[in-house]
């Protein structure tokens, strides 16, 4: 072996004449395709701490929450709650769900705000965030039964999947988007691509990777509604605008 050739090359050389190459080429692929995903995932947890703040500053901005459907979040912090409440219960790793606590705090500053600027903070409602909070801490220090958490959890995707399908009804049904986000909507559409491509590499799992393909798709189609009606909105003056000037 020459003293002037690559070590990388010389490698290659040695590994070639010996029948080998082939496998450690694989195994070279294999470790690059492992890089991606965790590269892709740990893009997904730093673009989490702040999903929902382009959300909130907008709603801030115009000071109004119109076209934002509430039950659409109610249900995603549903579903956050229930995946939180069944990683909690049963021991694994934060790393698991972690991204979901950050969301969710992220969905209860949007969902004070719309409260806030529609003027839905009644009794009701108040009873409504303790029963809630009561039944939430209840199940994570373990006093609900676990088969409850099992079954939300196994659901997740469904609710998940049901909150987007109400916020693109409402869209549709309204003729705009309202006060939704682009930004926020756009990370996250980014988010369940990355999180798809990584269950794809990482994950043996028709189920999981089912779920990776309803998020995408739904997080497109609410991307593209909000660009696709962006004119109509701009145009539209908002119910609070119109309001004032009343």
């Amino acid at each position: 072996m020459s003293s002037s050739q690559h070590p990388v090359a010389a490698c290659l050389a040695y590994l070639e004449a010996n029948g080998l190459q082939s496998t450690v080429t694989e195994r070279l692929g294999e470790c690059w395709l492992l890089l991606v995903a965790r590269t892709l995932s740990m893009s997904v947890i730093a673009i989490c701490i702040f999903l929902k703040l382009p959300q909130a500053q907008t709603i801030l901005r115009a000071r109004s929450a119109e076209g934002i459907n509430v039950p659409s979040l109610l249900l995603e912090i549903l579903g956050y709650s229930s995946v939180i409440t069944f990683g909690w219960r049963k021991e694994l790793s934060i790393t698991v769900y972690g991204e979901l606590i950050l969301l969710l705090l992220q969905d209860y500053l949007v969902l004070a705000l719309i409260l806030h600027y529609t003027k839905r903070f009644t009794p009701n409602v108040y009873a409504s965030i303790v029963l809630y909070f009561a039944v939430f801490f209840a199940f994570l220090l373990g006093y609900g039964p676990v088969v409850v958490v099992q079954v939300l959890q196994s659901s997740a995707i469904l609710i998940s999947a049901a909150s987007k399908l109400l916020q693109i009804s409402a869209n549709i049904k309204n003729q705009g988007t309202g006060r939704l986000s682009l930004a926020t909507l756009a990370l996250n559409t980014y988010a369940s691509y990355a999180r798809l491509t990584s269950i794809l590499i990482e994950v043996d799992s028709i189920a999981y990777a089912i779920s990776g393909i309803i998020s995408s798709t739904l997080n497109t189609v609410l991307t593209l509604q909000v660009i696709y009606y962006a004119k109509a909105t701009i145009q539209r003056p908002s119910t609070t605008e119109t309001a004032k000037t009343k």
